[in-house]
């Protein structure tokens, strides 16, 4: 049975769809959520039941930079390739990282009191790690925006050719995660061998395409231009089976992905993200997906909602660059505020953490030159 509701009504594939918007809005909520992440989670140094419950609905935050790559694949292989404007476009990317990069940390060595030379701020900033470990994706995609040429040329050529890549690029990055996580798990409970971490070991070895970067983002990228494919498939059902079947599937996977991480983090003794090593793993991928079909139903029928949700998808990646520099500021404050210190709470204070980077963005556009830091 054919019912069309995962059609928007504003524009149709190769173009820009409504749900896109949303699903912007959303990965960028929850990337808020996670960078901010102003309640307790971590069972192993907090076991009570409300923990446990939020390390739970938290894992559903690994879903945040894959909807981001998979919205860009989706919007930039359904467009007309220009080389020039696009190596601009990439150039940006790079400078304004660099740029914001440099605030960032200079903020919180201020906030901090960290004093540092010249040299080691400059090399603090270039390794992308603490204050400014967030900046890894403009890194990552200024790397894929490098390959998207010859992306979009194996694209426009035979789109098996993206499939191919895709699924060979996630055998090898998603595999070898999920071997290590094994490995740990096995090492851990069944030798009773004492861990210092989980492995990272490269099981593949010399014949690893992407040994050294994080290839999933290629994954989720390539696979972005297939996504009204996968729901013109999904029309052949109805929609309530397809919202039923999904939301059942997205509580299971994200029941998994809880029990996955937690038996590596029993394993290693130690905390072990189920977000920033989640965004590689099977079960983030599968609840990725789940998202993506779910926030799909939105078709932007309203005018008014619609606006707003296209207007602030458009601020993202202004917002995504500066949304740090607020948090190495207010972070500590929020943590000592009761009422915010809890799944919720946090919430509501990424939504305004948003609203306000948002703002922010949009009046820095209205800047000549400057605009360019934040588009």
């Amino acid at each position: 049975m054919k019912t069309g509701y995962f059609r928007s009504p504003l524009k149709e594939s190769g173009g820009w769809s409504a749900y896109i918007d949303l699903l912007e809005v959303m990965g960028m909520l929850f990337v808020l959520a996670y960078h901010l992440s102003n309640y307790s989670y971590k069972f192993l140094e907090d076991p009570r039941l409300v923990t446990v419950v939020q390390h739970y609905l938290r894992s559903v935050l690994v879903c945040c930079v894959p909807v981001f790559l998979l919205c860009n694949g989706y919007l930039l292989f359904g467009r007309t390739l220009d080389l020039k404007k696009h190596l601009k476009k990439t150039l940006r990317f790079a400078v304004a990282g660099l740029f914001w990069g440099a605030v960032t940390l200079w903020v919180y060595n201020r906030v901090s009191g960290v004093t540092c030379s010249g040299w080691d701020f400059i090399w603090d900033m270039l390794t992308w790690r603490g204050a400014v470990i967030h900046l890894w994706y403009i890194g990552q995609l200024v790397v894929i925006y490098l390959c998207f040429p010859i992306l979009k040329a194996a694209y426009d050529r035979d789109r098996r050719l993206m499939l191919y890549a895709a699924a060979f690029l996630a055998v090898f990055t998603f595999g070898n995660r999920l071997v290590n996580c094994l490995y740990t798990i096995y090492m851990g409970f069944i030798k009773g061998i004492p861990l210092s971490g989980a492995y990272t070991y490269n099981w593949f070895t010399m014949f690893h395409p992407v040994p050294y970067v994080p290839g999933f983002t290629f994954v989720y990228f390539c696979l972005g231009p297939f996504l009204p494919d996968l729901f013109h498939r999904l029309e052949r059902f109805t929609r309530r089976r397809v919202n039923t079947v999904t939301g059942i599937a997205l509580g299971l996977t994200c029941a998994v992905h809880t029990v996955f991480f937690a038996l590596i983090s029993r394993a290693i003794g130690d905390y072990y993200c189920p977000i920033w090593y989640g965004y590689e793993s099977v079960s983030g991928f599968v609840i990725t997906l789940c998202m993506v079909i779910l926030l799909a139903n939105y078709q932007g029928v309203r005018p008014g909602p619609a606006r707003v949700l296209r207007w602030y998808s458009r601020s993202t990646l202004g917002v995504y660059y500066v949304h740090v520099v607020p948090i190495h500021i207010f972070g500590e404050w929020l943590m000592s505020v009761g009422f915010l210190y809890n799944l919720p709470g946090n919430l509501l204070c990424a939504a305004i953490l948003g609203a306000v980077c948002t703002l922010f963005t949009a009046a820095v556009k209205k800047i000549p030159v400057l605009k360019y830091l934040v588009s």
